[in-house]
């Protein structure tokens, strides 16, 4: 959860329900997003993951699995839109993983 609570903090005035950028915002590469790119999402997995640990369930690592690959695909997205807004978007993709700090 401290991924997920970090991401909002970090993201500030920038944050927005939609999921693509707001017209007047500027892109934020600090804070924990200086780790992953996607920290928001980064935490509901990571508390997925958890959740199954502790349940030693295969059906909540099924569940984790498709959250995972869910996020994934809406991450994606929106980096096509963060690509188009911001300049300097795709060398911040180059430096920083997408979900899992140092892995993916």
């Amino acid at each position: 959860m401290a991924f997920f609570a970090k991401g909002l903090l970090d993201l500030g005035g920038q944050l927005t329900p939609l999921p693509y950028p707001k017209q007047d915002g500027e892109l934020v590469k600090s804070g924990i997003y200086s780790l992953v790119r996607h920290p928001i999402y980064s935490g509901v997995i990571l508390a997925a993951v958890s959740w199954t640990i502790f349940q030693m369930s295969f059906s909540h690592l099924l569940a984790a699995g498709i959250l995972f690959v869910f996020f994934d695909i809406k991450a994606s997205r929106e980096e096509t839109w963060l690509s188009h807004k911001y300049p300097d978007y795709p060398e911040y993709r180059e430096k920083v993983k997408k979900l899992i700090p140092g892995l993916y």
